[in-house]
């Protein structure tokens, strides 16, 4: 994949991350919760041929996107992050059986 000059601003940003795809139905679909910019875009361009992937920049934002009817098949979350960290995050929907969480210190 050649890096044109919005694809690097991309990368080196700290703060924007890669737009989502449009969903592809047949696929199972991951929220992936990362502060990090450049892990982000490496973790979404490493699996979006096999997954619809959702990005999100800390637990504020990820609680956002599944109050806007967001249903992941699985939940992948940084424990270190801003605003929401992965713990209060993790705490704030483990009583709903439907999410599956996996945490992780990237």
């Amino acid at each position: 994949m050649v890096d044109t000059p919005e694809r690097l601003e991309m990368r080196t940003s700290p703060r924007i991350l890669l737009p989502e795809k449009e969903p592809k139905p047949e696929l199972p679909t991951v929220l992936f919760v990362e502060d990090k910019a450049d892990l982000s875009h490496l973790v979404i361009d490493s699996l979006s041929e096999f997954f619809n992937m959702i990005a999100a920049k800390n637990g504020k934002e990820a609680l956002g996107k599944l109050k806007n009817s967001i249903r992941p098949d699985v939940i992948v979350s940084d424990i270190m992050m801003d605003e929401l960290n992965g713990y209060e995050f993790y705490d704030s929907l483990a009583s709903d059986p439907a999410y599956k969480i996996f945490l992780s210190s990237f």
